[in-house]
């Protein structure tokens, strides 16, 4: 196959592992206008789809009972080169690799890794029949941004610096980029305060009052009400009925 895209460091996939995946659907359907489709995998794996109009955004998946115990939490998987060499590099930097590289056919290979503070994230390689999904500005209901939650800034730095080639700056907010451009901003960092280490991942709404007001209503919990960021908009962070943590974003041009 030619002309297969790959933009390396980039966050091309999010999926949701919930104790109940239909009381999910009815929390994310209302509140961001996602649609969705479930197909079984085989063995009694059931993978839930999530579509914005006819575009295929992330999935959510109910816990399997090898993983009791493990809290409702949305994942990002991140586009390497190699999916094996990164495991080694988080292995080589303090990081762990609790369950090793696995394969799904016509969707690529994937392992989660486990930072030095806790914080876990996916190595990520599409299948050449998939490649990946290039960079663009994110439609309201579409996922956006990701941050970073941990206790040891400059380790976090060095710890995804080896891992995904991330470039770490400081001004004007503490970010990760993949080339040091503002196009090339993946994700920020910040020091965990009232949060345990991990990675938050966000969606963008058009009114950000209005749906944090709707996921209230659909039986979710309101984390944070609200931060603004000057020039460039307003988030919040919710708890889905099942403890899932989600952020909601408002541009400040919409989106």
């Amino acid at each position: 196959m030619t002309d297969v895209k790959r933009f390396p460091g980039r966050v091309q996939w999010r999926e949701l592992m919930t104790t109940d995946v239909e009381r999910a659907k009815a929390f994310y359907g209302p509140l961001l206008g996602w649609t969705f489709k479930t197909e079984d995998m085989g063995g009694g794996f059931l993978y839930t789809l999530v579509h914005v109009g006819d575009k295929q955004i992330a999935a959510a998946y109910e816990r399997m009972p090898e993983m009791e115990g493990v809290p409702p939490h949305w994942a990002s998987y991140v586009s390497v080169p190699d999916v094996d060499a990164a495991c080694a590099t988080a292995k080589a930097h303090g990081g762990q690799v609790p369950r090793e590289p696995m394969d799904v056919p016509n969707v690529g290979r994937m392992a989660p890794v486990v930072d030095p503070d806790g914080a876990v994230i996916w190595p990520y390689r599409s299948s050449d029949e998939l490649g990946d999904t290039p960079p663009g500005q994110p439609a309201t209901g579409e996922f956006c941004w990701e941050t970073l939650v941990t206790r040891d800034v400059a380790r976090a730095k060095s710890f995804y610096g080896a891992l995904f080639g991330w470039k770490a700056e400081d001004a004007p907010m503490p970010v990760f980029s993949v080339d040091g451009t503002p196009e090339g901003m993946v994700a920020d960092f910040q020091k965990a305060e009232t949060m345990p280490p991990a990675w938050l991942t966000y969606v963008v709404v058009d009114e950000l009052a209005a749906a944090r007001d709707r996921a209230a209503a659909l039986g979710g919990t309101i984390l944070v009400p609200q931060v603004d960021v000057p020039t460039v908009g307003s988030f919040a962070l919710v708890a889905d009925p099942t403890g899932a943590v989600l952020g909601l974003f408002e541009g400040l041009n919409g989106g």
